[in-house]
């Protein structure tokens, strides 16, 4: 894989010469094994990046390049998993109906509403006893009553479908003492031959109190969502076009999600190592010493000594942020007024650093001279070096951070070992010459 980026990198270098026709969309840009990736892929992927003010991001090459090895990486995790038959796993289970139940349960009672909708007698009744007389009152009767029409619904058919089912609720499963240990596949219903397992009731547990009788009120609601999404399937609510495609997609995303949290399972750092990873880096974690800075150049020494003068003792009216304003030659010098914002030792002209760190909050420096003229640099302000505690914050960086280091590697030994990546140059305009690039 090492390979392979050295070849994102080599793809995206500028093209010169003639104007290029645009982009094709429909372009192969890469392939693994036997996936294709096409440019209108990556230039969506790059243009749902949330960077604010970063305009045509899609077209900026450095997004194009993080997006395609994205994908590769993603393409990747995809086969693996497909060919290690992972969608035939408990976890795979679980998840799938963790995703498509809700949306199963829903359509079945929204069938249950259209064959049994609330009737304008009912409605007519109800604004009669309420007494609501206006326009307004009577729109919000009746999205109350439609409201109360549907709950009324969901649970005459599922006590209905209820009755026809056998049903166990494990509560030695629902002990919160036991959280930490418990296998994820640990049962907590049955319903008929069906099993609602501990890790499809995990994201109701932040919203679920931590009892055992109030975990089994979220294990019923699971047993009834389940039987609501099974009526579905045999009215063939599961066969439409959109919700057909949604589980397609759902089917690649999983495998990929099932190979990262095998991979973070296994090479996952606990506290400990997380505390160890913090110490043997704890330069990554400090914070350089800042000076944010302003600026006024000039074009000779004797100008910017001149400036220096006026600066002792300055008439009223003058500061360094009109100087910076009317005499500066530095582009922009008039919006900027000489600001230069923050900066750190190694940031910069060592020139200009090593005369900003050398003084006082509110000291000029004497002139210093560059390539652009000779600079009078001024301290506003000053950031003393600083360790970022690690707070749980830190600790998920550390951690996010090691997974994805750990993942990315799991797919370079992939695209090394078992699936061929082939990249196409030519579709980033590269030239008529270019020729397909293979990863080793």
């Amino acid at each position: 894989m090492r390979r392979l980026t050295l070849l994102l990198l080599i793809l995206f270098l500028p093209v010169t010469g003639a104007q290029a026709a645009p982009p094709n969309p429909t372009a192969v840009a890469a392939e693994v094994a036997n996936e294709t990736i096409r440019l209108g892929e990556i230039l969506s992927a790059a243009g749902s990046l949330p960077i604010i003010g970063a305009e045509n991001t899609p077209n900026a090459p450095s997004t194009r390049g993080q997006m395609l090895e994205r994908l590769i990486t993603a393409r990747l995790l995809y086969l693996d998993g497909r060919d290690r038959k992972l969608d035939q796993t408990p976890l795979y289970d679980q998840d799938l109906h963790a995703f498509a139940d809700p949306t199963l349960a829903a359509s079945y009672l929204q069938r249950l509403q259209q064959d049994h909708p609330l009737t304008d007698e009912a409605f007519r009744a109800a604004v009669e006893k309420g007494g609501a007389t206006d326009p307004a009152a009577q729109l919000r009767l009746r999205g109350k009553l439609l409201a109360d029409h549907e709950q009324q619904l969901r649970a005459d058919a599922a006590t209905r479908l209820r009755a026809g089912a056998k049903i166990a609720i494990h509560k030695e499963n629902l002990e919160p003492a036991n959280d930490v240990p418990r296998d994820p596949l640990a049962p907590v219903a049955t319903v008929d031959r069906a099993t609602i397992r501990w890790r499809r009731l995990l994201p109701l547990l932040p919203t679920t109190p931590k009892t055992v009788s109030d975990r089994t009120q979220a294990v019923e609601r699971l047993i009834d969502q389940h039987l609501l999404a099974n009526a579905a399937r045999q009215q063939g609510l599961d066969r439409d076009e959109t919700f057909t495609k949604a589980l397609a997609g759902f089917h690649r995303q999983e495998l990929v999600n099932l190979v990262r949290e095998e991979i973070v399972a296994r090479e996952g750092l606990d506290d400990a190592a997380v505390e160890k990873q913090y110490q043997d880096h704890l330069d990554l974690w400090t914070l350089q010493e800042q000076r944010k800075v302003q600026q006024i150049v000039v074009k000779t020494k004797a100008e910017a000594e001149a400036i220096s003068k006026i600066l002792q003792a300055p008439p009223k009216g003058t500061t360094f942020f009109t100087l910076a304003r009317d005499r500066s030659i530095v582009p922009d010098h008039e919006q900027t007024l000489g600001m230069l914002g923050w900066v750190t030792r190694a940031q910069g002209d060592a020139r200009l650093t090593s005369a900003a760190f050398a003084l006082k909050v509110g000291e000029v420096s004497p002139p210093v001279e560059t390539e652009a003229g000779y600079h009078l640099i001024r301290v506003v302000d000053q950031r003393p070096a600083e360790v970022v505690p690690l707070d749980a914050d830190t600790r998920y960086k550390i951690t996010a951070r090691w997974n994805a280091d750990h993942i990315q590697a799991y797919a370079n030994r992939l695209a090394k070992e078992r699936y061929k990546v082939t990249l196409h140059p030519e579709v980033y305009e590269l030239g008529a010459a270019a020729q397909p690039a293979e990863t080793k």
